[in-house]
């Protein structure tokens, strides 16, 4: 798979927020192991420029959030074996883009429209803050595609998403719209459109908040999340 066909993650820069767009419109924006290679040098970046306070993660212009993992991508990368070695290839990409996320020492919000499907739901859990626009879904689609959603996906969804939001997103033929997504924390508001101005003025104190408080907040968090998971097994 070539650069073309893989897509690409677009940055740009706005005083100290970087925006970064997936833009892979022929996919509809699917996650293929080149994009997420990307999206964590993109990443990479915001983790070593001191001056970046706020990165903000969405699909590129009207575009959605993400169609979830490039399924295709693993035909072409792992020709010869579509099963095992094509399945870890998928893991460790979803996962070290998870931890790169986790990791960052700035906050990290993600703004979707239209849909964030799959895979890209891991993405979208990992972020601090999550925004929608109205109209939009968010599914687990395992039971149409007839694949099973494996146990450490379904775990790195539970860490940010409660139960019942997952039950609705993996039973629910429909998925969960952006209002029902709102009720069960699967994100944590829905903006109107153009959202530029508006999680602008929402998020304007966390692009001037110093960034080894943030780090240090970040890392908190997921030390007492570790706690709890472990206090529950």
């Amino acid at each position: 798979m070539n650069e073309a066909t893989a897509g690409e993650v677009i940055h740009r820069r706005e005083g100290s927020t970087l925006r970064l767009e997936l833009c892979q419109p022929r996919r509809r924006n699917a996650l293929s192991p080149f994009m997420l290679r990307s999206l964590r040098a993109a990443l990479g970046t915001a983790e070593t420029d001191q001056d970046v306070r706020l990165v903000v993660i969405s699909g590129a212009g009207e575009g959605p959030f993400s169609s979830g993992y490039d399924i295709g991508a693993l035909h072409q990368e792992t020709p010869d074996d579509i099963g095992a070695t094509a399945v870890a290839t998928a893991e460790h990409e979803i996962d070290a883009t998870v931890q790169a996320i986790r990791r960052l020492p700035v906050p990290v919000a993600a703004f979707v429209r239209r849909y964030s499907i799959g895979a890209s739901l891991e993405i979208l859990a990992a972020c601090d803050l999550r925004f929608c626009a109205p109209g939009c879904y968010f599914t687990l689609p395992a039971l149409r595609v007839g694949v099973a959603y494996g146990v450490t996906g379904i775990r790195r969804l539970s860490r940010a998403f409660s139960e019942p939001a997952l039950s609705e997103l993996i039973w629910s033929p429909r998925g969960v719209d952006a209002e029902r997504a709102r009720q069960l924390g699967i994100v944590h508001d829905v903006v109107p459109e153009p959202p530029t101005s508006f999680l602008d003025a929402r998020l304007e104190h966390l692009s001037n908040s110093p960034r080894a408080v943030v780090g240090q907040l970040k890392r908190n968090l997921a030390a007492a999340r570790a706690c709890h998971e472990e206090r529950d097994r």
